[in-house]
């Protein structure tokens, strides 16, 4: 067998050949001073290797330390201390480990210092309501060749930037994720619920139209709040309170009025005060007996077939099909089909117009076409009228006098889906036509206007079959030409001014004594109407130990001495304790001298009301049932109370013939 003596330095070709390799290989650890070297060598030709055997040392020459590397022939040294120089050198040995050859030629390398690669970062802000800004700044240490930004919201794309600056819109709770990568690998650091956003805090505002005006004024209040909201509650400075985002509220007294708006949401509160907000002054205009309106009609009822005329003379109508919507020009308004929608009221003396008239009314045609606003019939004809068109033309007012009809015409026609104001004027002189205020036309015109039994018909008439398309709001009927004053003016105050509802019915008294009922059960109490009316209101004073958070009222029938039928009902939501509470039902004709019954229950905890308890001249008449939602449609007597009438509650509305 060959002797592995063969091998022998002065012998290229015996000799173990060694190229010596040396480069510096980083890695994060704890160790902060800790590296590694990677030695690698040419392998012997020889055919009787076993191995290799790798020395190393501090010192040239004077290897401290050696591995077996077994047949590898490049090697990781690890461990090393960073800074310092090392001297490598390798020897081969046989198969047996017996005899080893020479030194390879001897290389050094020195240990870079570095540090392991660790990653942290920070944010501008944690926490805060939508839109969040945030701006991100990373804390590392080592060599970062790259970044990767994820803030754990999928509407915001991932970011490679250091310090990126993002917005987060959406209400959560977010985790964000930074790896930093460089020579040695990556690291990432995550923080969980690291980033909070609520959604916006409210900021309450509002605003009004109008802010000032003469009493009764009618106030269109507007919630312009920023923020999420999920409730709010109006204070009108009088007493009365609103939840709707944007109420409609009159003041019936001159005064200066503290408007306040409370806007809740899920991140908060917020109130805001405007002190003297609203300045509602006296008429400073008297207008001699008869020389008001004759009716008025603006709409506001709540339901119901019954149109309610303000002006005092009881020219109340009764609607057929027309729609009641609450985008009127002031307030609520009424939707007219174009087809077989109206109101009629009945003839009375007042809509007898003899040798003056205004006839004036909001209106927004929907489409052009027969513009009938109001028609005062007789047989085969008119004896006065006010169309926003005729035939898809402009807008005309015209009266029938012995010599035929008598017309003025604008001049151009009326914007569809506008809203416009329509005035007709006659003073026995001239006709005039106003529209927004602004003279349009004029015709020199004498003569005695025709008298007639007919009908009043708004929004269609019965004589030529034609029907208005459209909205109408806020009608007024003068038995005299309007001044230009009076006519500007009537064109920037809703219909509200000119006649306030009335007490109709009950007494406005606030009696001493605090009786209360269970929930879901109703109590009734007898009323006189004194004068035919229409009743349109009923307000009903609620003590302030009230636990009730809603109010149902109503108006029954007399049977015999009691409750009988259920004529009309309505409920408030919101409710204010110590004051009165005015809900709205449906419009009820009341006959004078004729006995009807007022009902009050009260929903979702007791309810505590005014009355004379024991000390007064009515009786009260509890429902059989305890578990009503609302008011029977016929009454049911449960307990008889002798002497606790009347109770603290009165109907609102027209007087009328």
């Amino acid at each position: 067998m060959k002797s592995f003596s063969t091998f022998h330095p002065n012998h290229r070709n015996r000799t173990i050949c060694l190229f010596l390799v040396v480069f510096l290989s980083l890695f994060a650890t704890e160790k902060l001073f800790a590296g590694n070297l990677t030695l690698t060598w040419n392998p012997s030709t020889s055919a009787n290797v076993g191995g290799y055997k790798l020395y190393y040392g501090l010192t040239t020459k004077n290897y401290t330390n050696n591995i077996d590397t077994a047949k590898l022939t490049s090697y990781q040294v690890t461990g090393l201390t960073a800074g310092a120089k090392y001297f490598f050198a390798v020897k081969a040995y046989n198969t047996t480990k017996t005899v080893e050859s020479a030194f390879s030629t001897e290389v050094s390398g020195v240990v870079p210092t570095t540090s392991s690669l660790t990653v942290n970062f920070s944010a501008s802000k944690t926490n805060g309501s939508t839109p969040l800004v945030v701006s991100f700044t990373p804390a590392t240490t080592g060599t970062v060749t790259g970044w990767n930004w994820n803030f754990g919201d999928t509407a915001i794309p991932v970011s490679t930037s250091q310090n990126p600056t993002v917005t987060y819109s959406k209400p959560g709770v977010y985790t964000v994720s930074l790896k930093a990568s460089g020579p040695t690998g990556s690291v990432t650091a995550t923080k969980t619920g690291f980033i909070t956003v609520a959604a916006p805090s409210p900021v309450a505002n509002f605003s009004a139209t109008p802010k000032t005006g003469n009493a009764p004024l009618s106030v269109g209040f507007s919630d312009t709040s920023t923020g999420t909201i999920n409730t709010r509650l109006w204070n009108f400075g009088d007493g009365t309170t609103s939840a709707s985002a944007n109420p409609n509220h009159i003041y019936n007294t001159a005064g200066l009025y503290n408007i306040s708006l409370t806007v809740t949401g899920p991140n908060g509160t917020n109130t805001k005060t405007s002190a003297g907000f609203i300045n509602v002054t006296s008429s400073s205009t008297t207008i001699p007996p008869g020389q008001g309106p004759v009716a008025v009609y603006s709409f506001e009822e709540n339901s119901g077939n019954i149109i309610a005329d303000a002006s005092g003379k009881g020219n109340h109508g009764v609607l057929t099909e027309a729609t009641r919507v609450n985008t009127g020009h002031y307030g609520k308004g009424l939707l007219f089909d174009g087809i077989n929608d109206w109101i009629t009221v009945n003839d009375s003396a007042s809509l007898d117009l003899n040798s003056a008239y205004t006839l004036e009314a909001w209106v927004k045609p929907v489409s052009y076409g027969p513009g009938n606003i109001l028609v005062k019939e007789q047989a085969g004809g008119s004896v006065y009228s006010l169309y926003s068109s005729e035939d898809a033309d402009f807008p005309i007012g015209a009266f029938n006098d012995a010599a035929g009809y008598r017309v003025v015409s604008g001049t151009s026609i009326l914007p569809v889906n506008q809203w416009s104001h329509l005035i007709s004027t006659y003073n026995g002189d001239n006709q005039r036509l106003y529209v927004n205020g602004v003279q349009v036309a004029i015709r020199a015109q004498t003569g005695l206007i025709k008298q007639s039994n007919g009908v009043l018909h708004i929004g269609g008439n019965s004589v030529w079959g034609e029907f208005f398309h459209g909205y109408i709001d806020d009608i007024r009927i003068y038995n005299r030409a309007l001044s230009l004053t009076e006519i500007t003016k009537d064109y920037t105050t809703p219909t509200n001014l000119t006649s306030p509802s009335k007490i109709v019915a009950g007494s406005k008294t606030r009696y001493t004594a605090t009786d209360s009922n269970a929930q879901g059960t109703a109590e009734a109490f007898k009323i006189v109407s004194s004068k035919n009316s229409v009743l349109t209101r009923i307000a009903t004073y609620l003590d302030a130990s009230s636990k009730a958070t809603e109010l149902v009222v109503g108006i029954y029938n007399d049977n015999a001495g009691h409750p009988g039928t259920l004529l009309a009902q309505g409920k408030l939501t919101t409710l204010t304790l110590a004051d009165w509470n005015r809900v709205p039902i449906n419009s009820v004709k009341l006959l004078a001298a004729k006995s009807y019954w007022i009902a009050i229950l009260g929903l979702n905890g007791q309810i505590k009301f005014r009355d004379n308890l024991g000390t007064g001249n009515q009786p009260l008449e509890t429902s059989a049932a305890t578990n009503l939602v609302k008011l029977p449609a016929t009454w049911v007597t449960g307990n008889v109370y002798s002497n606790d009438g009347p109770i603290s509650s009165y109907g609102i509305g027209y007087f009328g013939p």
